[in-house]
């Protein structure tokens, strides 16, 4: 995993704008994913918004896991995401979020800004509290192919150096604190960047650059997995 972590006594939500690529994945049990989680209850609840390239093995997901409750009929959660970023030209992303709602206690996930469905806050103990910990990762599952590191990629298949237009990113990063108001990470807790394996896979905050525009608090993140002179 490339993870960038917020983590402070209470918040209630998270959402950020993230590049949509396709990534190549090797073996059909592996997979791909780039996610906004929520973490709660001494990390034995979690939950997650974003996309997801998988092998084909059937997963759990969206739906087909008991309990999400799908309040949009408009979209199609398990569908493919089109166009996808093309490395050195057209970028393109997903607005996602996941918040708790003030009234209810429901968490609810948006897709562009339109709510997608909600997890009933009675579906486990845990989620009627707070989160103690957001995070915005890059997520691949590495199932050690032939003894070796996977070579399924991360985002774009590219490490965080190469930048825009060539690394995945998340921007706009914000999370939903105790009073629900979205604030930038800055001003929200602890930042801590995380990742198990930096010769496959990294991550690199940026922070606030006008060059690129509006993009608020944002970092690049990927990786190309097994490589001969590398990660193996």
């Amino acid at each position: 995993a490339a993870d960038v972590f917020i983590k402070r006594a209470k918040y209630n939500g998270g959402r950020a704008t993230i590049s949509v690529w396709n990534p190549k994945v090797e073996a059909a049990e592996e997979l791909s994913a780039s996610l906004i989680g929520i973490t709660m209850n001494d990390k034995n609840i979690h939950l997650h918004a974003g996309w997801l390239t998988n092998g084909f093995d059937p997963l759990c997901y969206n739906l087909q896991c008991p309990g999400f409750v799908q309040t949009n009929t408009h979209t199609i959660l398990d569908s493919y995401l089109e166009p996808v970023s093309d490395y050195g030209g057209a970028q393109y992303a997903i607005d996602v979020a996941i918040s708790k709602d003030k009234n209810t206690g429901n968490w609810w996930v948006y897709l562009q800004g339109s709510a997608m469905g909600y997890w009933p806050k009675d579906l486990s103990p845990g989620l009627a509290d707070s989160a103690q910990l957001v995070s915005f990762s890059g997520e691949i599952y590495n199932s050690n192919p032939g003894g070796h590191h996977t070579s399924t990629e991360m985002g774009s298949g590219h490490f965080s150096s190469e930048g825009f237009r060539k690394a995945s990113f998340f921007r706009n990063v914000e999370v939903y604190d105790d009073s629900f108001q979205y604030v930038s990470p800055g001003a929200a807790g602890d930042i801590t960047v995380d990742y198990e394996h930096p010769r496959c896979y990294d991550a690199h905050t940026v922070g606030r650059k006008e060059k690129l525009g509006n993009w608020g608090y944002y970092f690049f993140y990927g990786g190309p997995g097994k490589s001969a002179d590398k990660c193996s």
